[in-house]
């Protein structure tokens, strides 16, 4: 059984982002009738009605590194539409980037991780009750 560290991050990730993570992976990698955990996953998380022109709930990207049956979150991405009509493109609007120590917010310089721990704790409480409202359709992906 997969766990998610609880230690070691830059910022307070809570306990139930991490048994969210697993309550989502979990099933997974039953269908996928996988034994042995990969060496990554990544998550995706979308709201198949976000679109440039419209709007919607951002997409969010959660890679974790897996290492003993222990998984780390290497990193937390959000995702936005920047520009207008046939020249929009998804880019990074706030990139928690735990394996380099830095992140971003879309127009601001990147930053010590640490210094997001206020702004990271709004976010992550957004992003659960986004995902616990079914806002989004999930997928995996898997790396050996």
């Amino acid at each position: 059984m997969l766990r998610i560290t609880h230690s070691q991050y830059p910022v307070p990730v809570s306990a139930d982002l991490r048994q969210m993570l697993v309550n989502v992976i979990t099933p997974e990698l039953r269908k996928l009738n996988i034994i042995k955990l990969p060496s990554a996953i990544t998550i995706n998380f979308r709201d198949p009605s976000y679109s440039a022109e419209k709007g919607g709930y951002r997409p969010v990207e959660i890679r974790l590194e897996i290492r003993d049956n222990e998984g780390r979150i290497n990193y937390i991405t959000e995702f936005c539409y920047v520009g207008q009509d046939w020249c929009a493109e998804l880019t990074k609007s706030v990139d928690f980037d735990f394996g380099t120590g830095e992140w971003m917010m879309l127009g601001l310089p990147y930053a010590p991780v640490e210094t997001s721990a206020e702004f990271y704790t709004l976010w992550e409480s957004n992003f659960l009750t986004y995902h616990q409202m079914g806002l989004f359709t999930v997928s995996i992906s898997i790396e050996d």
